[in-house]
């Protein structure tokens, strides 16, 4: 029995902290990352899915695109290094107005971007509530992305837009009781539950086509986890119920603009808010039936976050080299607010600053007799702010964030973090 009061109080310890995905974070595709996600009234391809579903109905003509993206981390809380696990995807795309006549040619248009870790579809990493790690970045690029997109043009400059975010959860039981041998014998029943959120986007756009306006909401998204163990060992009853949230992104509200200045020229802007003051937190809620001890329950560690608020820019410059190909050169800057307390004098090491975005790209463009290639690549530097917590020791509190009960804790009696957070992508993309 020891033991499995032990293991209870091992599970209360996890933190389940996979949240969002790769273009959460480092953008989608080449082409928009190297503006720096300044892409909400700009975008006009399959990665519309992400930054305004409206925007496919920009497309030129059918499209489809593959690229490869990978990240590296300097990141380090104290002497906690944080690296970024399985630093690689690969990201593809495919678009195309719907083959319609009469008055709806050219005004239905639909896409899927995909993106997909070479050997999984996701990775959960687990972390106890007093391990130093950074939750803006820590385990957010493991997921694979999904993003069927339709699109509609509505007439006066006006479209309309809806990408499914779609992925799944878990569910289910585990069984363990003494069969005739007295070996435990275990028994299994889980279920995959589909879970699915949707992006929205409304876009206007000028008759000469020099000015563009998006408005676009993300809905939060989150995979959960539930698993009931119901277990009877040695004739006495222990029951596990373990329940999380985990690839957390918030609710996102973006309002974008773009201006071509001139015909060589293009600038866009995005203002963008994320509801982080929703989130509950990365850690897991456990409650439990054992012998002697009896019912427990025991609610997951609870900060306030903040509302994260950023800004990004971007330009793109275009210069024809010859009469079948025109190089496009991009550039990036954005800033973002933490989402973290600036206090957090108890058990929990999240380490998070305000973050400044700088990213380049360029792309080259080669026209065929009847097909465009596009050879976009890309670089980005998050650089993320200094922070430190001082922490507070209390034998007499109960609530953990409030402060220690004892010295014995990593942060103690303050731990400093930063670093940076670099990203690189190439893609391919033909339209026909």
């Amino acid at each position: 029995m020891r033991g499995a009061t032990a293991a209870a109080f091992a599970i209360v310890s996890i933190a389940s902290v996979a949240r969002a995905s790769i273009p959460d974070v480092f953008g989608l595709g080449a082409e928009e990352s190297g503006v720096g996600g300044a892409s909400a009234a700009r975008v006009h391809d399959a990665s519309a899915g992400h930054y305004d579903p409206a925007g496919l109905t920009d497309l030129p003509r059918p499209t489809f695109s593959i690229g490869v993206v990978g990240f590296g981390s300097s990141l380090a809380a104290g002497s906690h290094p944080q690296a970024i696990a399985d630093p690689f995807a690969i990201e593809l795309g495919a678009a195309a107005p719907l083959p319609l006549g009469a008055g709806l040619a050219r005004r239905v248009f639909v896409g899927i971007g995909i993106v997909t870790l070479p050997d999984q579809i996701v990775h959960v990493i687990s972390r106890a509530p007093d391990t130093p790690f950074f939750p803006y970045y820590d385990n957010r690029t493991q997921r694979l992305v999904l993003l069927p997109t339709i699109a509609l043009r509505l007439g006066a400059g006006f479209s309309v837009g809806i990408a499914a975010n779609y992925l799944a959860g878990l569910a289910g039981n585990i069984a363990a009781t003494e069969g005739s041998t007295r070996a435990v014998e275990p028994r299994v029943d889980e279920q995959i539950v589909s879970v699915l959120r949707c992006n929205l986007g409304v876009r206007w756009r000028s008759a000469g086509d020099r000015l563009a306006l998006a408005l676009v909401y993300r809905q939060s998204f989150s995979v959960p986890f539930s698993t009931v163990a119901n277990n009877v060992i040695a004739g006495e009853p222990i029951d596990l119920k373990v329940v999380a949230e985990g690839l957390y992104t918030p609710d996102e509200l973006v309002l974008g603009g773009a201006f071509r200045a001139l015909p060589w020229l293009l600038v866009s802007a995005d203002a963008q808010v994320s509801l982080w003051s929703r989130w509950a937190g990365p850690y897991v809620a456990v409650s439990s039936v054992l012998p002697i001890a009896g019912p427990i329950a025991t609610a997951p560690l609870h900060l306030q976050f903040s509302d994260a608020y950023a800004l990004r820019v971007g330009a793109e410059l275009v210069r024809e080299l010859s009469p079948t190909t025109s190089l496009h050169l991009r550039r990036g800057l954005g800033v973002e607010s933490s989402m973290l307390p600036s206090s957090q004098p108890g058990v929990t090491n999240l380490i998070d600053g305000p973050k400044l975005f700088l990213s380049v790209g360029a792309g080259l463009v080669v026209r065929g007799k009847d097909f465009l290639l596009h050879i976009d690549t890309n670089a980005q530097l998050h650089i993320v702010g200094g922070a430190t917590l001082v922490k507070k020791v209390d034998p007499h509190e109960t609530d953990p964030t409030v402060a220690l009960r004892d010295s014995n804790n990593p942060g103690y009696p303050t731990i400093s973090g930063g670093g940076s957070v670099w990203s690189a992508g190439l893609t391919l993309t033909v339209e026909r």
